[in-house]
C-alpha cells in the first residue's frame, strides 16, 4: 500500500513538471484499440434468421441439424491522425484508420429417407470478410489542466470498404436412385467495394509524459452506413457419382445482395441472397443494409512539435 502511494506521488511530481500550458501547433497521434459493431445493419438479422431456420428444420420429421452462426461484434482497429491546434483549446484533426472483420458460419442438415434410400447430408459454410479504411475529419475542443488535458471531439468521415463473401455447400446422398454416393459440391465467391459517409463524436484524456510526448485514451461513438453491395459472383460446381464426374464454373455480373423474409409452413425467416434482380421468393425484398454503427475505445501516443 505504501509502495503504491509512493509511486503515485512520484508520478504526480514527475508529470507536474510538464503541462499543456504551452501549445504545440502540430501533433501526430498513433492509436489502436477495440471497436464494436452493434448489429451491422441487416447482418445480425441475417445470421439469426439462418440459425432460426435450421433450428426449425431440425425439429421436422426425419431431419436433424447442427448450426453455428455467431455474430462477432469486437475487433481490433488502428488509427493515425495529424492534429492542427491554432489555439490551446481548439484544434482540427485528419485521420486514417483500418479495421478487418471476419464473420464465419456453418450448418449441417441430415435427412433419413428410410429403407434402401439411406440418408442425405448437406454441409453449408460461409466466410464473410470486411476491410474498412476510414478517412475522418474532427473538430477538437480541449480543456487543459496542468499535465492533463480533456478533449471533446466530433466530426465526420468517409469509409471505403472491401467485402468478400465466400460460400460453400456440399451435398451427399448415400443411395440416390441409379446414382450411388451422389455428391454435389458448390462454391461461390463475390468480392466487391462499398463506401459511405458517417459521423462520430466522443471524449478523450491526454497525460503529458515529457515536453513533446503524451499518452491518450479516447472513447467515441460512430454512425456509418455503407452503400449497396454489388459485384461479380464467381461460382464452381462439381457433380459426382458412381465413377461419373462433371465440373462447371462461371460468373454472373451485377449481382446485388438482397435482404428479406420468406415463409415455410407459416413460419417466417429473414435471409439474404445474391441476385441480379429483386428476388420474388422474398417478402419485402430490398438491398442489404450494411452499417458500422458502434463504439471505439482506443489508446495511443501523441507526438507534438
Amino acid at each position: 500500500m505504501r509502495k503504491g502511494i509512493f509511486l503515485l506521488t512520484l508520478m504526480v511530481i514527475t508529470f507536474s513538471n510538464f503541462s499543456f500550458s504551452d501549445n504545440h501547433l502540430f501533433s501526430l497521434k498513433i492509436s489502436g484499440g477495440m471497436s464494436r459493431v452493434y448489429d451491422g445493419g441487416d447482418l445480425k438479422k441475417w445470421f439469426n434468421g439462418e440459425k432460426a431456420y435450421f433450428d426449425w428444420l431440425g425439429k421436422q420429421q426425419n431431419y436433424s441439424t447442427k448450426s453455428n452462426y455467431p455474430f462477432k461484434q469486437d475487433e481490433p482497429e488502428g488509427n493515425f491522425e495529424v492534429i492542427f491546434k491554432p489555439l490551446n483549446y481548439l484544434g482540427v484533426s485528419v485521420g486514417l484508420g483500418y479495421t478487418r472483420r471476419i464473420w464465419s458460419s456453418s450448418s449441417e442438415v441430415y435427412y433419413n429417407h428410410g429403407g434402401n434410400l439411406g440418408y442425405d447430408k448437406i454441409e453449408l459454410s460461409s466466410k464473410n470478410e470486411l476491410n474498412v479504411f476510414p478517412v475522418t475529419l474532427s473538430l477538437i475542443f480541449s480543456v487543459p489542466y496542468k499535465f492533463l488535458r480533456a478533449n471533446l471531439f466530433a466530426g465526420g468521415g468517409y469509409y471505403y470498404a472491401n467485402l468478400k463473401f465466400n460460400m460453400e455447400s456440399k451435398y451427399f446422398w448415400q443411395n440416390f436412385p441409379d446414382r450411388e454416393n451422389y455428391k454435389h459440391h458448390y462454391t461461390s465467391n463475390l468480392t466487391t467495394h462499398s463506401e459511405g459517409a458517417g459521423f462520430h463524436g466522443g471524449i478523450g484524456l491526454e497525460v503529458k509524459i515529457i515536453s513533446h510526448l503524451s499518452f491518450s485514451i479516447d472513447a467515441f461513438f460512430r454512425n456509418v452506413k455503407l452503400g449497396d453491395i454489388k459485384g461479380e459472383l464467381k461460382w464452381n460446381e462439381i457433380l459426382e457419382w458412381s465413377g461419373y464426374k462433371k465440373e462447371n464454373s462461371g460468373s454472373e455480373k451485377n449481382q446485388t445482395l438482397w435482404f428479406g423474409s420468406f415463409k415455410v409452413d407459416g413460419n417466417q425467416f429473414e435471409r439474404a441472397i445474391f441476385s441480379g434482380e429483386k428476388p420474388s421468393l422474398f417478402e419485402n425484398a430490398r438491398p442489404f443494409n450494411f452499417n458500422l454503427n458502434g463504439t471505439f475505445i482506443k489508446a495511443g501516443i501523441v507526438l507534438s512539435f
